[in-house]
């Protein structure tokens, strides 16, 4: 294979599984809004659907563990690409256009003695609000049951 073949093959490869991370993500968020939709609606309605809305607040909840174990998934695919493009670039020594290479290595350093002006990977950030959804859930669940508990009393 010549150099012109692999860098297609390896290009093709991250990008499809970059561009999958971002649809799984978005289609992750079009799901929270219609679930969060419908708990906001069940809350507002003057019946009691309680067992409705505790049910829609562990689908989140579900959810959120399900597209987080996806985005581990795809992660790795990307870091192995990462990885293998990085290879591609070491065959040439130039390391002002080793974007593979560098980019741990410049993440870190920038990073060294920053507290609030952090870089974040998107892992991390998805990470983040994949806890904030499921934790939101949960706790709507435990105000849910309190509600419950003190109409009974």
């Amino acid at each position: 294979m010549d150099s012109k073949a692999v860098i297609d093959h390896l290009w093709k490869y991250f990008t499809i599984h970059s561009q999958q991370r971002m649809m799984l993500f978005n289609f992750y968020i079009v799901i929270c809004g219609v679930i969060s939709s419908a708990i906001g609606y069940s809350i507002k309605s003057t019946e009691d659907t309680i067992s409705l809305e505790i049910i829609l607040c562990i689908l989140l909840i579900l959810f959120s563990f399900l597209f987080y174990k996806l985005d581990q998934r795809t992660s790795f695919l990307i870091k192995r690409s990462e990885r293998a493009l990085a290879d591609f670039e070491n065959q040439f020594n130039t390391t002002s256009i080793n974007l593979f290479i560098n980019d741990n290595d410049d993440l870190t350093s920038r990073n060294t003695n920053r507290k609030l002006n952090k870089i974040f990977t998107y892992g991390q950030i998805f990470r983040g609000v994949f806890i904030v959804i499921s934790l939101l859930s949960i706790i709507l669940i435990g105000y849910l049951l309190f509600q419950r508990v003190s109409k009974c009393l």
